[in-house]
């Protein structure tokens, strides 16, 4: 688990207690919505955290919102924005 992976777990986590989840565990494959229970709300309040998080929102560029259904693609979006940004750096 790379640092995208534990800051998405741990904002996911820190959720899922507030709604009072049942679900023990989070896993990379489980999906945001079908799964874990997360409205529209929830979504953006995930989003707008992990954006002060990280410093950047990869949903305004390079990858479609409707595109992200699993906690592992959440943080691949996340991942490849930043990687490509700092790739970018001279």
């Amino acid at each position: 688990m790379d640092k995208y992976d534990a800051a998405v777990h741990e904002v996911l986590k820190d959720l899922m207690e507030e709604e009072k989840s049942e679900k023990a565990e989070l896993h990379n494959d489980d999906r945001l919505v079908e799964d874990l229970g997360f409205s529209s709300l929830n979504m953006a309040r995930i989003i707008a955290i992990l954006e002060d998080q990280f410093g950047a929102d990869p949903f305004s560029k390079s990858v479609a919102i409707t595109s992200i259904r699993t906690v592992g693609y959440l943080a691949a979006a996340y991942r490849t924005t930043l990687e490509t940004e700092t790739a970018k750096e001279p």
